[in-house]
C-alpha cells in the first residue's frame, strides 16, 4: 500500500479528521492533505510520529512506496554541516588563486630572467597553499560522496 493510501485508511480507523491528525503530529492540515493525495511526503521524523501514533512499523510506511523510500534516502544524504563544506570550499578557492600566482612568478623566475619573491616567504611557505588545496579537495570531495543524493541511484 502506497503511504498516500496508508495514512489516510490509518486516519480514518482512528476516526481522525485531517485537523486532528495534524494537531497530533504538529503540522498543519494542508500538509496531511499533500500527504493523502501525494503532493508531498513527510520527513522522517514525522514518519517515526506516525507510526507511534498508529502504532505500526515504519516499515509499514516505507516498504509499500519506492518514492517516500527515495525520498528518506536522498534526506539522510543531506549535507549535515553546510557551512564546513563552505569552509572546504573557501580553502580552495583562495588556494586556488594563490598557486595561480606562485607558479606565474616561478614560471617568471625560470624562464624570463626575474627574481620575483614572494613577500620574502621562506621556500618552505610556498608549498602551504598547496597542502590546504589538497586538503580542501580532499574534505570537498569527501562531503560531496558522502551526504548529497547521488544522480540515478536508483531509478
Amino acid at each position: 500500500m502506497r503511504f498516500q493510501d496508508r495514512i489516510k485508511y490509518e486516519r480514518e480507523k482512528f476516526n481522525w479528521s485531517q485537523q486532528e491528525l495534524a494537531d497530533q503530529v504538529h503540522v498543519t492540515r494542508q500538509a496531511i492533505s499533500k500527504w493523502e493525495t501525494g503532493k508531498s511526503l513527510p520527513t522522517i521524523e514525522t514518519i517515526i510520529q506516525l507510526s507511534d501514533l498508529f502504532n505500526i512499523t515504519i516499515d509499514d510506511f516505507l516498504r509499500g512506496d519506492p518514492q517516500l523510500e527515495r525520498k528518506l534516502i536522498q534526506d539522510s544524504r543531506k549535507l549535515a554541516y553546510p557551512k564546513l563544506k563552505e569552509l572546504f570550499e573557501v580553502i580552495l578557492y583562495v588556494n586556488g588563486i594563490a598557486i595561480i600566482f606562485i607558479w606565474l612568478a616561478t614560471a617568471l623566475n625560470t624562464f624570463a630572467g626575474t627574481s620575483i619573491s614572494l613577500v620574502g616567504l621562506p621556500a618552505w611557505a610556498e608549498r602551504v597553499p598547496s597542502v590546504l588545496t589538497i586538503l580542501g579537495f580532499s574534505g570537498y570531495f569527501i562531503f560531496n560522496r558522502r551526504y548529497e543524493p547521488r544522480i540515478n541511484q536508483e531509478s
